[in-house]
């Protein structure tokens, strides 16, 4: 598997790929549409036309400038400060002193203040995603695009009520994914392909129950097919009634992440 681009040498991405960076872009895209949410573009000043351009022409121009950082040592200019950062260091050596003790004195030194440790604070860019993101979101990306799209569905279906925007956004979101695996089968046999979308059990069941005969009940609907959602904890359900909440979830949490991206926070706590 190739590994992902993180930087150009000089400079670093924090969190080591794109798909953070690009999730934020395009929920503020979403967020900026949304007539539920007022989104503060004093703080997004310096991210230019956002609503405009594809991710790809914003971020050859934005990403150095917006969320990375230089990379290695370098020397800090007379006065500088490193500011309020636990990421990083300064230290004093006298130019006086022998070479060799000064690089075993550093490389003591450099221990004892945690250097190569793997929970390390990140140093930061202008822009950076929120305490705990590496930790929770940056593992679960399949559950973070699910969201964006979700959340893009529920916006273009405003004017419906509300059940009824809720299972044409789930229906859109399974139809779409269904669609992108027709893509791949018609592929030549042994064609792996990189990313897919992911399909829940959850959305897959319910979508069966709403456009079933509606002989069972959601209550009754898919019994034993369903065992467990995970969703911010265990979801124990079996049937259609249980799998549309675990739906409507993944809804609340991507609107709740819009709330924190027009306050200047991504992902944020949802």
């Amino acid at each position: 598997m190739a590994k992902a681009w993180s930087g150009d040498g000089e400079y670093i991405l924090p969190a080591r790929k794109i798909e953070p960076y690009r999730l934020w872009f395009e929920f503020l895209k979403l967020a900026l549409k949304d007539p539920d949410i007022k989104v503060d573009k004093r703080i997004y000043k310096s991210w230019g036309d956002v609503e405009n351009l594809s991710f790809d022409k914003w971020w050859s121009a934005n990403w150095r400038n917006l969320f990375a950082v230089e990379t290695g040592i370098r020397l800090m200019e007379r006065g500088e400060s490193l500011g309020n950062t636990d990421s990083s260091v300064a230290i004093k050596v006298p130019l006086s002193l022998d070479p060799n003790t000064a690089l075993k004195e550093l490389k003591e030194l450099l221990h004892e203040q945690g250097i190569g440790n793997r929970e390390a604070p990140r140093v930061k860019g202008k822009f950076a995603l929120s305490e705990g993101s590496k930790q929770g979101f940056e593992k679960r990306m399949n559950t973070a695009r699910l969201m964006l799209r979700l959340y893009g569905y529920w916006l273009k279906h405003e004017k419906l009520n509300r059940r009824e925007r809720v299972n044409k956004t789930i229906s859109d979101y399974h139809d779409w994914v269904m669609g992108w695996e027709d893509k791949i089968s018609d592929k030549p046999r042994g064609y792996r392909g990189g990313w897919r979308p992911y399909m829940t059990d959850a959305i897959e069941l319910y979508v069966d129950w709403l456009r079933s005969d509606k002989t069972e009940t959601q209550a009754s609907f898919g019994i034993g097919d369903l065992d467990t959602e995970t969703l911010s904890g265990d979801i124990e359900g079996s049937n259609a009634e249980m799998a549309r909440r675990v739906c409507v979830r993944y809804i609340r949490k991507a609107r709740r992440i819009a709330e924190n991206v027009a306050k200047g926070e991504f992902p944020g706590k949802y």
